[in-house]
């Protein structure tokens, strides 16, 4: 449950850079895209491991990639036949330079900093998916059965008196969960909000959820896997508690 230079922020920034268009590859970059279309080629995953910008974000909740050696161990997940064929068979015009954001392939699948380090990859293999479902399925015999129906986990961690967990669910809304600190998710939580939205400001991750009078925003950022931020609670426009987050449930 965590964003580092999320997929999410990389999708997003590829829709406004799709929508007010792009710059074609400048010529000293080629040289950058085909060093890393060769090593693709090669499949050499060591050469690869040295141009990588760590740690790589996975979708939620399979972990990050952190280490060059763990980039080795995992490569086959990230890069299937599929994906390594689209990086393959592309042409130098698929590329595209996004000024200091780096540089896309296509619709931003595969994204490089402009030294070619791999930034990004917005791409789900099928044992990825595979994988996601399998870890959603197991996550669930630790849930309350009131909280099983979700799409995919976002976050969940402590505050002094609380513990939260929050889901995407269908539609883009989000589920808001709270127990006092001490219990556990697998009892009946206190309170569960389905009405949340998400937005984002400045790099961080905001979440809101309503119940009558009272605003729930849980303010979150994600630095090397680690969940920063904090909760406010509100009554109409008055701020009756704000606690910031205390530890990361795994």
């Amino acid at each position: 449950m965590k964003k580092f230079k999320s997929i999410v922020y990389f999708l997003l920034l590829t829709f406004l850079l799709t929508s007010s268009g792009l710059t074609a590859l400048r010529e000293d970059y080629v040289n950058v895209v085909q060093r890393f279309v060769n090593s693709i080629k090669k499949n050499d995953k060591k050469e690869l491991s040295q141009f990588v910008s760590l740690p790589l974000k996975r979708r939620t909740p399979i972990p990050s990639i952190e280490t060059k050696k763990e980039f080795i161990k995992r490569f086959d997940e990230v890069f299937d036949a599929k994906l390594i064929n689209i990086i393959t068979t592309s042409e130098i015009s698929d590329w595209s330079d996004v000024g200091s954001n780096g540089i896309m392939l296509k619709d931003g699948i595969i994204w490089l900093t402009l030294a070619g380090n791999l930034l990004a990859v917005n791409y789900e293999s099928e044992i990825e998916t595979k994988m996601i479902d399998d870890m959603i399925k197991n996550s669930k015999k630790n849930l309350h059965s009131s909280l099983h129906s979700f799409i995919e986990p976002v976050a969940e961690f402590k505050t002094k008196k609380f513990y939260i967990r929050i889901d995407k669910l269908e539609n883009d809304n989000y589920r808001y969960a709270v127990w006092p600190v001490e219990k556990s998710s697998k009892e009946k939580p206190d309170m569960i909000i389905n009405n949340g939205k998400m937005g984002r400001d400045r790099g961080v991750d905001i979440y809101t959820f309503t119940n009558g009078n009272y605003h729930y925003s849980c303010k979150l950022f994600w630095d090397f896997d680690e969940t920063y931020g904090d909760l406010e609670v509100y009554k109409k426009e008055k701020l009756l508690l704000s606690q910031p987050i205390i530890k990361r449930i795994k």
